[in-house]
């Protein structure tokens, strides 16, 4: 029962991964690339399960991954600053920051993975009910909210849709199951938002929901005429 909740939206995961597989342009690498994804996540999870056994390691995992995602952070604003990593020499693409990944999705999906949780961790340090002696409180304070914020403007920059999407969803369940948390996640999203989705719309010419913005304004202008005088619509289009 304890693994119940974590189990049913990995095997959810799975299997809309697996249904993907067949639907995809290049059905033969998907099939490779699922097979050795899901191998090497085996492999993580029996190496966490076997020594991630006490609270004391489990803090000590989560300072690694925070420290790592701050270094991550920071390494993709000096590649939008000087246009190169420091770790790999990765260059822009499209103006898209990835930091030492690959591709700025890859690098997405990592942000959107630990973001919820660096958020909560932010959260906790100014609302925790825990007694936080005075001289660390601050400290802390500002330093979860400029990680979250670093973090947040690196997943902007990556300008991913499906990174994106996958932060939203991590945040919806966030406010699911700490409903005090709704108002502060709905603001936070809010803000991403209207920040970043412009942006997007700039750099790479596309929406959330549209891969061409200039081409849907076209087609939006040429509908507008054709529904005012359908004679012209006509001969704009076919001229």
């Amino acid at each position: 029962r304890f693994w119940l909740p974590v189990f049913l939206p990995v095997l959810a995961f799975l299997l809309v991964n697996f249904v993907s597989v067949f639907l995809s342009q290049y059905p033969e690498l998907s099939q490779k690339a699922f097979a050795a994804k899901v191998m090497r996540a085996v492999f993580l999870f029996c190496m966490m399960h076997d020594t991630v056994r006490t609270p004391k390691r489990a803090m000590i995992f989560l300072k690694t991954v925070l420290a790592s995602a701050v270094i991550l952070g920071l390494d993709g604003l000096i590649q939008l600053w000087t246009g190169r990593d420091v770790f790999k020499g990765l260059t822009l693409l499209e103006g898209r920051i990835s930091g030492s990944f690959k591709h700025p999705n890859d690098l997405g999906g990592y942000l959107a993975l630990i973001l919820p949780a660096v958020f909560l961790f932010m959260v906790n340090a100014f609302r925790g009910p825990r007694p936080v002696p005075p001289q660390t409180r601050w400290p802390r304070r500002l330093f979860s909210f400029f990680t979250v914020l670093l973090l947040l403007t690196n997943l902007g920059l990556t300008y991913s849709r499906s990174a994106w999407l996958g932060f939203l969803c991590g945040m919806l369940f966030l406010a699911l199951f700490h409903k005090r948390l709704l108002a502060v996640v709905a603001g936070a999203v809010a803000v991403f938002l209207m920040v970043f989705l412009p942006l997007m719309s700039h750099y790479r010419n596309v929406s959330f929901i549209s891969d061409n913005v200039a081409l849907s304004q076209t087609f939006r202008s040429e509908a507008a005429v054709e529904t005012r005088n359908p004679l012209r619509g006509l001969w704009e289009k076919y001229r």
